[in-house]
């Protein structure tokens, strides 16, 4: 390599020794010390100059000195050695004993046999618990460890295994080091020439070592099901998949196995096969299964999640749930769930005596019955041997409760209970307790009378900064039990809660405490975000003088939210609301009225008078006098209790209640009552805006890839540039020994030519060292691009986790809270105002007072279910 131009450049070469890896590379004779020296003197070259690091392996590489495959090799035996110090250390450091140290060494070194992937040993002590992250982090920096001695990706090897689903059994994360899966049992299948059956199962045996290297089964545990498959095969020549097997038997979940079978793509001929099914059943059309198929790939390209064209179905409403578990049945071998909704009953002899075998419909139960007397003959013995034939094994019954069956009379004609399975222990439920007050009189509550009361507040809470708001209990799983034929019986699934902070508050490190951040009113808002209102007191208007309002807290304007203007608040209580924008995620009250505004509000929304308004709340929507030419949505109620509504489309969850609705003169009302439309347009809200990440997140990647491609292409120039400065030098060398050797010789009429020849070549190398300059530096620019990138999708990354969890909460929320369809006027209801329920609607043909009016299941002449919106006048 050329030095011109790089005299300021101090190259300091190793006096005490290489460092690990290049000390590696010359005792394994990759390269020679000189080699080695000009890589190191580069390295230190690349560092003072472009701030640039790259490891001796690399350098090597670039100088094509290594292969690609040698550089990693070398960087792995690397992260070996200094791992075996690395355990030095924390054995004398951190009490960690030197067996566990040598298992750790142990178990990366059949991690990297079995996957190419070298998982430091650091890792491997954390996920045994006996280190945490900080402890290998202080050792790291003891050891003066730096990226660039990580092994990186393996060459060609496949992507790191990731959880089908994260119900895994240990719960492992995906940055855990995987064990390998051991080979697995094969029952003998001589004799069978069944190629559908030979298709499944090799699949099935990729399946199976899938399941146990993610650790959701045990090797035994796949074993019996390969071994249940055959045996269910050549008795009744069904055709079982192994992962339907493992979730009867509680081995996996339906999601675990879906997700599995996605990632073998079994599911484009499962799905082919389920359609030809469903078609033949009647239950379908052709084009049916055509939309399906366009909608399953239109969910594909928008979301990446390939969705079963049966659940797509059922979406459509195309098929009922039971049509579609009764295709299933049939697609997967006709190897349904053993435990149905009812009890199995079994006509079975004994020695030529009849017997009913019951097995109650969750397998904990197993019973006899006998109607006949029982001949000496038949022991105890037979009994179980009867037992095992049908593959109960567990809780059977003591010979001496066996025979007093058997022989006593009383026993005649009743069941006797002949095995008992252990039930599943229940769990617990994840659950936040608060510390503070969450539910103090709101302003603006409607008392029994229908008054609106707007200055008694109550006691408002209020907590200084560093308060504790509230702690997480977090969920405990339940434990498996066992039914009467061996199989495991899955707890019910329990539910973890979450701490959601919001302004004004942080949680905890172990996210199990949420504190205030500032001093105010804490207030717990819908969907359980938790915040700190600190208060804004604006003494006059929301107008010119103030401005847009952007603030996490309570506003309290002293005058009125003037026309043009935007609040964006927690809460905001005002006199009067004029052509304005509001949002709040609490409470908005109203001491005067709202007239032209487009209000959405997270709790209530209450006001003197709601007039040529726009609303949409979760909370309810309360009116002194009137609601006017408005267009409310709300999952809450409507209540004008002494007032009236006019000329305005309501949908309200909860219902409505009104003095009067309508007028002689006015356009009719349009109510809806009992359904969530506000609800499910919040739902389909996050459902755009997650789309529309998932868009543009799905852009930057395109972006990063096509950087990465360029990153790929600048890296070969660089190494092409690296070895035309190399051969350069090899070449000047050579010219200046020819130079050297005519001089000697006194031979001066040849050096000018040669001469001549150094020159050209050091101007080579010196243009390649310009050019490598100018390609480091782009590198470092595309580098810089690839971080902003790669910052940006974590920040959509971030956001649409957020969304998907506020949409989960609206989820549950229009799923749990009940609807009221029904419509109450103390005073008239009038002529041809329309009012609609869920499954029915009404228009009035006349004017009627004090009308009561509720969505009601009747029957039909034929004695079928229909419903009806029954008006009933209420007396007084």
């Amino acid at each position: 390599m050329s030095d011109k131009g790089n005299s300021s450049i101090k190259v300091h070469l190793p006096k005490t020794g290489y460092p690990p890896m290049g000390k590696l590379a010359l005792d394994k004779g990759l390269v020679n010390e000189k080699q080695l020296n000009e890589a190191w003197a580069l390295q230190q070259r690349l560092l003072q100059e472009h701030n640039k690091k790259l490891s001796i392996a690399d350098i090597l590489f670039k100088k094509k000195l290594i292969s690609e495959d040698t550089m990693r090799r070398l960087k792995i035996a690397t992260a070996r050695l200094l791992d075996k110090e690395f355990g030095i250390i924390a054995a004398r450091e951190y009490s960690v004993s030197e067996s566990d140290i040598n298992s750790a060494l142990e178990k990366q070194a059949k991690i990297y046999q079995k996957s190419q992937e070298c998982v430091l040993i650091g890792d491997i002590l954390i996920y045994r618990k006996q280190l945490t992250r900080e402890d290998v982090n202080a050792i790291l920096s003891e050891q003066n460890r730096s990226e660039d001695m990580l092994p990186g990706k393996p060459i060609n090897a496949p992507p790191p295994k990731t959880d089908a689903h994260p119900g895994s059994k240990e719960g492992r994360s995906t940055a855990d080091p995987q064990p390998a899966a051991p080979a697995m049992s094969e029952p003998s299948i001589e004799g069978i020439k069944d190629k559908r059956f030979f298709q499944i199962r090799e699949l099935d045996k990729e399946f199976g070592k899938i399941v146990i290297s993610k650790n959701l089964a045990t090797k035994e545990e796949v074993d019996t099901a390969l071994q249940e498959q055959l045996s269910v095969y050549k008795e009744d020549d069904l055709k079982p998949f192994l992962g339907k097997i493992l979730v009867n038997k509680g081995v996996l979940t339906n999601e675990q196995f879906t997700a599995i079978m996605l990632g073998q793509q079994r599911y484009d001929v499962f799905d082919k096969k389920f359609g030809d099914i469903a078609i033949e059943k009647g239950f379908v059309r052709k084009n049916d299964i055509k939309k399906a198929l366009e909608e399953q790939k239109h969910i594909l390209i928008k979301t990446g999640e390939k969705k079963l064209i049966g659940d797509i179905l059922v979406s459509l409403s195309v098929i009922s749930e039971g049509q579609l578990k009764e295709i299933m049945a049939e697609q997967t071998g006709g190897y349904p769930d053993e435990t149905g909704n009812e009890d199995t009953i079994r006509r079975v002899k004994v020695h030529d005596v009849d017997f009913e075998l019951i097995v109650s419909k969750d397998g904990l139960s197993a019973f006899l019955k006998r109607d006949d007397e029982i001949p000496d003959a038949i022991s105890p013995t037979d009994i179980k041997n009867l037992l095992k034939e049908k593959k109960i094994a567990y809780g059977v019954a003591d010979d001496s409760l066996i025979e007093g069956f058997l022989k006593h009379p009383a026993h005649k004609g009743k069941k006797f209970k002949i095995a008992e399975g252990k039930p599943a222990k229940k769990g617990r439920n994840g659950k936040v307790n608060y510390h503070f007050d969450t539910e103090f009189l709101k302003a603006g509550s409607v008392d029994q009378d229908g008054n609106i009361d707007y200055k008694d507040r109550g006691e408002i809470p209020h907590v200084p900064a560093g308060e504790l708001l509230a702690e997480k209990i977090s969920a405990i799983h339940g434990e498996k039990g066992i039914d009467v034929f061996g199989r495991p019986v899955a707890p019910p699934a329990v539910k973890d809660a979450k701490l959601k902070c919001g302004p004004g508050t942080r949680v905890s490190d172990d996210n199990l405490k949420l504190f205030a951040k500032i001093e105010g009113q804490p207030s717990l808002a819908f969907g359980g975000k938790i915040s700190v209102m600190s208060n804004l007191v604006i003494k006059g208007d929301i107008g010119l003088k103030t401005g847009h309002i952007d603030f996490d807290g309570n506003v309290k304007v002293m005058g009125a939210v003037q026309s043009g203007f935007k609040v964006k608040a927690g809460s905001l209580d005002a006199k009067e609301i004029h052509e304005a924008e509001v949002i709040a995620s609490e409470d908005v009250t109203v001491s005067g009225g709202i007239n032209g505004a487009t209000i959405t509000a997270g709790g209530i929304i209450s006001a003197k008078y709601i007039a040529k308004t726009t609303i949409s709340s979760f909370g309810d929507v309360a009116a002194q006098k009137e609601i006017i030419d408005s267009i409310i949505e709300t999952s809450g109620s409507v209540l004008v209790r002494k007032g009236k509504i006019i000329s305005s489309e309501i949908a309200s969850k909860k219902g409505i209640e009104s003095m009067d609705i309508g007028t002689d003169k006015s356009s009719p009302c349009k109510l809806k009552v009992g359904v969530d439309t506000h609800g499910q347009r919040e739902i389909q809200k996050k459902v755009m805006a997650i789309g529309a990440i998932e868009k543009e997140r799905m852009g930057i990647m395109e972006q990063l890839e096509v950087l990465e491609k360029e990153e790929e292409t600048l890296n070969q120039e660089i190494a092409e540039q690296a070895q035309i400065q190399d051969r350069s030098m090899v070449e000047q060398r050579g010219l200046k020994k020819q130079m050297e050797a005519l001089s000697g010789e006194g031979k001066k009429e040849g050096i000018a030519g040669l001469a001549e020849q150094y020159k050209a070549l050091e101007k080579k190398a010196s243009d390649a060292d310009a050019c490598i300059s100018d390609l480091f530096s782009r590198q470092d620019k595309l580098s810089d691009s690839k971080a902003a990138f790669l910052k940006e999708v974590k920040q959509l990354d971030e956001r649409m986790t957020e969304l998907k969890d506020e949409k989960e909460d609206i989820q549950k929320w229009v799923a749990e809270d009940t609807p009221v369809p029904v419509v109450k006027a103390r005073g008239a209801v009038y002529e041809r105002s329309y009012i609609s329920g869920p499954k029915a609607s009404v228009t009035l043909d006349k004017t009627y007072k004090h009308l009561h009016i509720k969505e009601l299941r009747t029957k039909d002449a034929a004695g079928s279910d229909t419903w009806e919106m029954k008006a009933i006048i209420q007396k007084g």
